[in-house]
C-alpha cells in the first residue's frame, strides 16, 4: 500500500484522463517525433512475505508480476543490444520498444523477477557492482535502514564534525522513515571514504553493531548467481566496483571503478560486459568519456525520458519504476496510471508548469 497526497492526485488525474485516450495519442505522437524507446529502471522485486522496511527500494513481487504482463501486452520488449541496434540505425520501429533494466543486483532479482520474465519469454539487463560478487554484501543504505529499525535510541545528536548530520528525532516509525531518507540523500553523494566514515559514526550513534544490521539486510547477487543470469541469456552490465557517486571521486578513482568492474564481471560471466550504469545517476563529461574509453558500448542514467534516434548511447534516459508509479491508493496495479506515466504526459505537463514565463 502507498499513501501521500501527491500520488493520490496523480492516480486521480490518470483516471480522469484515461477515457480521453490522450496518453495513447501522446505516446504515438512521441514515436512519430523519433522518441520510441522506454528503458525501465527497477531495483528490488520484494517477496510478498517480507516485512515492511524503513528503506524499501523496489516493487512488490505481486505488483511486478501483473505489471510485466501488462507491459508485454502493450510493448515490444527487446534486449538492450537490440535497442542499441535501433538507435544506431536510426530506424523507427512500427511499435514502441521497451527495455527492462535492474540496478544493484539484489538476490530477489534472480528469485522473484527472473521467473516472471521467463514465463513471458522476456529478457532484461542486470547492472552489477563487482564488490558484492565474493560476499553478497548488502548496500550501505540497506544497513543504515536496518540499524534505524533495530536501535533503541530516540534521537541522533547533531555532529559538527559531519556536516550531513544535523540531528534527527527517531522516536516514532514515521520519524525514523523520514530520518532514513534524509540521511541517505545527504550521505550518498559523499566520496566513498567519507561514506564509510559516515556509516561508522551513525552506527555508533545508534548503538547498533554493524554485523547485526548487516545480517538483517537484503543481500546482493554472488558470483555464481550472476553466472546463472548470464547463462540464462540475460545481459550483465557494470555498475562500478563499489557503487560510489562518481562525480564525488577524482578522475583516477572513477577510471578504476569503471575499468576494474568490467574486468571482474567478465571473469565471472566468461564473456564481454559491454554496458554500464551510472550509480545514483551521477555522471559528468569526464565520467562519460571514461566509460566510452573503457570499451563499453552504452551507459544508462537515471535521467527521466524516452530514448530514440540520435541519442547519445552513453547518456540513455530511463523511467524509474517503484511501487507508487503503477498502483492505486490501496496498492493494486493501476494500468491507467502506468500508461499515463510512461506516455510522458505528466512529465511534459510538469515541464510546462515549471518553465519560466516568456517576457517580451
Amino acid at each position: 500500500m502507498w499513501s501521500g497526497l501527491r500520488n493520490t492526485v496523480r492516480w486521480g488525474a490518470a483516471c480522469l484522463i484515461a477515457p480521453t485516450r490522450l496518453p495513447r495519442w501522446y505516446a504515438g505522437r512521441r514515436r512519430l517525433g523519433g522518441r520510441w524507446g522506454l528503458i525501465l529502471r527497477y531495483h528490488r522485486v520484494i517477496p510478498a512475505d517480507e516485512p515492511l522496511a524503513l528503506y524499501r527500494i523496489g516493487i512488490g513481487a505481486d505488483l511486478f508480476k501483473t505489471q510485466v504482463a501488462w507491459l508485454a501486452s502493450r510493448y515490444r520488449i527487446v534486449s538492450l543490444q537490440e535497442f542499441l541496434w535501433w538507435l544506431e540505425t536510426e530506424k523507427t520501429p512500427t511499435t514502441d520498444l521497451a527495455v527492462l533494466t535492474f540496478d544493484d543486483g539484489y538476490t530477489d532479482n534472480l528469485t522473484e523477477a527472473v521467473p516472471v520474465l521467463q514465463s513471458h519469454g522476456l529478457t532484461a539487463a542486470f547492472y552489477i557492482s563487482a564488490a558484492g560478487l565474493d560476499d553478497a554484501m548488502p548496500y550501505w543504505p540497506e544497513i543504515l535502514g536496518k540499524a534505524l529499525e533495530l536501535t533503541e535510541a530516540q534521537t541522533i545528536a547533531p555532529d559538527p564534525a559531519h556536516e550531513w548530520n544535523t540531528g534527527w528525532a527517531i522516536r516514532t516509525r514515521q520519524e525514523r522513515a523520514r530520518a532514513c531518507l534524509q540521511m541517505i540523500a545527504r550521505i550518498r553523494k559523499l566520496p566513498a571514504a567519507r561514506i564509510a566514515e559516515a556509516m561508522e559514526s551513525t552506527l555508533e550513534a545508534l548503538g547498533v553493531e554493524r554485523e547485526r544490521a548487516l545480517a538483517a539486510s537484503p543481500r546482493v547477487l554472488a558470483d555464481h548467481q550472476v553466472r546463472t543470469l548470464a547463462a540464462a541469456g540475460f545481459t550483465i552490465g557494470s555498475h562500478t566496483v563499489s557503487h560510489p557517486y562518481l562525480p564525488a571521486e577524482d578522475e583516477d578513482r572513477q577510471r578504476s571503478e569503471i575499468v576494474e568492474s568490467r574486468r571482474r564481471l567478465e571473469q565471472v560471466v566468461g564473456g564481454p560486459v559491454l554496458d554500464f550504469c551510472y550509480p545514483g545517476g551521477g555522471y559528468t563529461a569526464v565520467t562519460r568519456r571514461l566509460v566510452s574509453a573503457a570499451g563499453y558500448r552504452s551507459a544508462t542514467t537515471t535521467d527521466a525520458g524516452v530514448a530514440g534516434a540520435g541519442d547519445d548511447p552513453f547518456l540513455l534516459p530511463r523511467l524509474g519504476i517503484g511501487q507508487a508509479l503503477a498502483s492505486n491508493p490501496i496498492g493494486r496495479f493501476s494500468p491507467v496510471l502506468l500508461e499515463t506515466e510512461i506516455s510522458g504526459l505528466f512529465t511534459a505537463a510538469r515541464r510546462r508548469l515549471q518553465a519560466p514565463p516568456v517576457r517580451a
